[in-house]
């Protein structure tokens, strides 16, 4: 009950408006989380629960595009419903998590103030929507943590009451300006209860 809860956190608001994008062929591999812009207006896309700018895309691995998104005629023949996506997306989500070993940002006494998720692997964003993310950081961080993910490559993570966004804030953005596979410009909350947006990290929102 709690992965479906979880899963459920995560259903968007309103969908995206269709455009033509890569799209991935039919196969037998499970379906993973494509987190990007929602400027690219992908057909098969999602809203993130709360968000105006950043949607998830059903995608397939591969090995020479990275992620292949489905079209939304691609997805519909899969015959998943979006929270069963969702659920298939997680479990790769937590495999690859356990593949990831956070950098950890501490003060001079010792006490944890950020961490960085970083791989060469289109997963690494994803992993944010599974609820393992969540319990892992949880014991460092505590019951409210902010990420950013810039490009499908890097997570920040951070307590929610972490002060330092104003030092980093240039280094983040620069990361997602620069990014050729860029993922999000907003900052997402999770809590026991889900993800959520918070606001955009380059406008001055909270």
């Amino acid at each position: 009950m709690k992965t479906r809860r979880w899963l459920l956190s995560l259903l968007p608001l309103l969908p995206v408006l269709p455009l033509a994008a890569q799209e991935a062929k039919p196969g037998a591999a499970p379906l993973v989380a494509c987190i990007e812009p929602a400027a690219l207006r992908t057909d098969a896309a999602r809203l993130m629960n709360g968000s105006k700018r950043t949607v998830i895309v059903p995608a397939r691995p591969d090995a020479d595009a990275g992620l292949l998104r489905l079209s939304k005629a691609e997805f519909d023949a899969t015959g998943l419903t979006w929270e069963k996506f969702l659920s298939q997306a997680a479990a790769a989500s937590a495999a690859h998590l356990q593949t990831l070993k956070p950098d950890i940002k501490r003060n001079a006494k010792g006490t944890a103030q950020y961490a960085v998720l970083k791989s060469e692997s289109h997963l690494t964003a994803g992993t944010i929507l599974c609820p393992e993310f969540f319990t892992q950081f949880r014991e460092i961080f505590g019951d409210k943590l902010v990420v950013l993910i810039p490009d499908h490559f890097t997570v920040y993570i951070f307590p929610r009451g972490f002060s330092g966004f104003q030092n980093l804030g240039p280094e983040i953005l620069t990361i997602h300006e620069k990014a050729t596979w860029p993922a999000s410009q907003e900052a997402f909350e999770i809590t026991p209860h889900g993800l959520k947006c918070l606001g955009a990290f380059d406008s001055g929102e909270e």
